[in-house]
Formats: C-alpha cells, structure tokens, sequence
C-alpha cells in the first residue's frame, strides 16, 4: 500500500530524508501494492510529516498537498478505514453476510456483533445514524460562523 501517497503527500528527499530510509516511500506498480480504501491521513499507519527528517534538515520531509492535514498526519488512533481495511483483507464482513444490518453515513457490519455497524468518524449509534456529540465543524476549529 505504499505508492497510494502518490497525489496527497510531496516528499522531499533532496537534504530532508534520512538516505537509509528512503525505501519507505518506493513507488510500486499497482501489481504489487493493494489498496483497499480511500487515502487517509488520518490513518495510524500514515508517517507523520516529520518522520525520518534528516539531522539539520530545514524543510519537513513530507507536506501534504493539502496543508489542512499536516497535523492530522501521524494520529497514533486506529482510524474507521484502518479497521475496515483489516476486516476487507481478512474478509471479515462475510461473517454476517446477508444477514448484517443496514448501515448508514458509510457504516458497514460489525463482524463481532452482526446486530450493529461499525462507523466512520463524526457517525455513531448501532447503524451509524446519529452524529457524535461535538462532531461538528465548529467543535474542529474547521467553520467559524
């Protein structure tokens, strides 16, 4: 899953990146890569964009394309799509087959409880039809009304 970077994140390995590392961001052909769901900066498998800086390096190794997400990047939680990735490797939502909830905002079965849905962020309740509590654009810091 490593080249799905390719059009979200700028890497600059001229002086930033430390040489021995420089296998963490190899391009692979879509033969030898899968990639399950959307990118995700937010996922706890993404680097942040400090990770593998060069000793005195002045400009951050990696920069989103999109400066919103430079702190999002890193985030030490499981996000929705990492557990979803997990459950479409292993095939996990079979388990519940037809017999699963309808999910709603995105949700998909949970295969631990076929009764309830697993839900992205921002959604919550067993079919993911309620909004969290503060998951809105101002309690983000995105809108100021």
């Amino acid at each position: 899953m490593v080249s799905s970077w390719i059009g979200y994140i700028g890497i600059h390995i001229a002086r930033n990146l430390q040489p021995e590392q420089l296998y963490n961001f190899a391009k692979l052909p879509a033969c030898e890569s899968t990639n399950y769901n959307p990118y995700e900066y937010g996922s706890s498998m993404h680097y942040p964009a400090d990770a593998f800086m060069a000793s005195g390096a002045s400009e951050l190794p990696m920069i989103p394309y999109d400066f919103n997400y430079i702190v999002t990047m890193g985030s030490l939680s499981v996000s929705f799509y990492d557990v979803k990735t997990i459950n479409d490797h292993y095939k996990c939502t079979e388990i519940c087959g037809c017999r699963g909830p309808r999910c709603y905002n995105g949700g998909e079965p949970n295969p631990r409880n076929c009764d309830v849905c697993n839900c992205p962020e921002g959604y919550a309740g067993d079919f993911c039809t309620e909004r969290k509590v503060n998951a809105t654009a101002e309690s983000y810091g995105i809108y100021k009304g």
